[in-house]
């Protein structure tokens, strides 16, 4: 029996996009028979830029406007790559237990390891490394010695190539959105009662990703204005201190009107579920998310992003026409009360545009398979 090529699925301990990324290419890629495929994380020994990353999100936003001019600096990005070789021992580590034909990386600093491994330890496993920042991504995060690059679309691919990246070595895929997506078949009735979820009344699903988003504060004011029914999910992730803002002003709420409905919630492993019984999406504009709301089929409110990191991602919102760009309290506020008076002028629209979006990333498992394949030198079977 012909033994099968070894794929080792990398990223990072933190629950936020580049894990949803590497669980999407574990998704598609254990479907192939004929492949050896597993799914391992490693906690950064540089782990401290995480942590100053997310602190920073919550606490101070704004400084990272000015996040793309600083990382674009040859300075700052020879420190990040000699941040992530930090890890070197503990990729290696996982390297050993698995020993794979291919590396498929979704965090930069995770690859800059990898490629450190290769040249000065005589690994021969190919690498792939994926562009986690479909617009906006820095150079730091390409690797110039890895077999290939993938990317979401041609914008990446321009600062691939600015970056010194062989063009061979620069693939597009599109956005990974894992599997259940789209092939999941959810029982709508079933989703809202396991939420506590009336049916036949407006649904509005507020997100901000892994960590949360304080901008949710920006949405008391329409709620407390509000006269027409309707339920709003507020999902805080990982953030307690935010979940338990949002719970008191819940409480107060109460008191002030019987219309509105919330329900609050922490961590959604099944996200796919609760953007089905959603009619429309408000949140931070974080890639995964938007992508993920996409994939939904439903339309996106960014309330509010990230400064240089994110602002790829207000562009595609609006070149592409997958929803509203409502950041400031005024005009969200404004936005929402002629939501919930008639909500047919929003939840349907620019669905053609969302569905072509959502078809596009739909092939990206296909497109990452067949690249994978290739590296390995792997056809693809009958029996596959």
């Amino acid at each position: 029996m012909k033994k099968k090529k070894k794929i080792l699925v990398l990223t990072d301990d933190m629950p936020w996009g580049h894990k949803a990324l590497a669980q999407a290419a574990y998704g598609y890629l254990k479907k192939e028979k004929d492949l050896d495929v597993s799914f391992k994380q490693v906690k950064l020994d540089a782990g401290f830029v995480n942590y100053a990353h997310g602190l920073t999100l919550k606490l101070m936003p704004a400084v990272i406007k000015h996040g793309k001019r600083i990382f674009e600096t040859k300075t700052v990005s020879r420190i990040i790559r000699e941040a992530g070789v930090l890890s070197t021992s503990k990729v290696k580590k996982v390297v050993d237990e698995t020993g794979p034909d291919l590396v498929f990386s979704t965090h930069f600093m995770l690859t800059h390891a990898l490629t450190k491994l290769r040249k000065k330890a005589g690994y021969d496993f190919s690498l792939i490394n994926y562009i986690s920042d479909p617009w906006t991504a820095f150079p730091v995060v390409f690797d110039l010695a890895a077999d290939k690059n993938l990317v979401y679309d041609e914008v990446t691919v321009k600062v691939g190539l600015k970056a010194g990246v062989k063009k061979e070595k620069i693939e597009i895929v599109g956005w990974l959105t894992r599997p259940e997506f789209f092939e999941e078949k959810v029982d709508l009735l079933k989703i809202r009662k396991k939420y506590g979820l009336k049916d036949g009344i407006l649904t509005v699903f507020v997100g901000g990703g892994s960590l949360g988003a304080t901008a949710y504060l920006k949405l008391f004011p329409a709620l407390a204005l509000a006269k027409e029914e309707v339920q709003v999910v507020f999902n805080c992730g990982t953030d307690r201190t935010l979940r338990a803002i949002v719970e008191k002003y819940v409480d107060v709420l109460k008191k002030r009107t019987g219309v509105v409905k919330v329900k609050v919630l922490g961590w959604v492993d099944k996200m796919n579920e609760l953007l089905a019984v959603s009619d429309i999406v408000l949140g931070k504009a974080g890639p995964n998310f938007l992508f993920d709301v996409v994939a939904s089929k439903k339309p996106f409110v960014s309330i509010t992003h990230v400064p240089a990191q994110d602002v790829g991602n207000i562009e595609i919102i609006r070149k592409k026409r997958l929803g509203w760009v409502k950041e400031e309290v005024g005009g969200l506020t404004r936005f929402f009360m002629d939501l919930i008076k008639r909500p047919e002028k929003y939840t349907g629209k620019f669905r053609k545009n969302i569905e072509k979006e959502a078809e596009y990333n739909r092939g990206s498992g296909e497109r990452l398979v067949k690249v994978v394949r290739k590296e390995l030198g792997v056809r693809k079977t009958r029996q596959d």
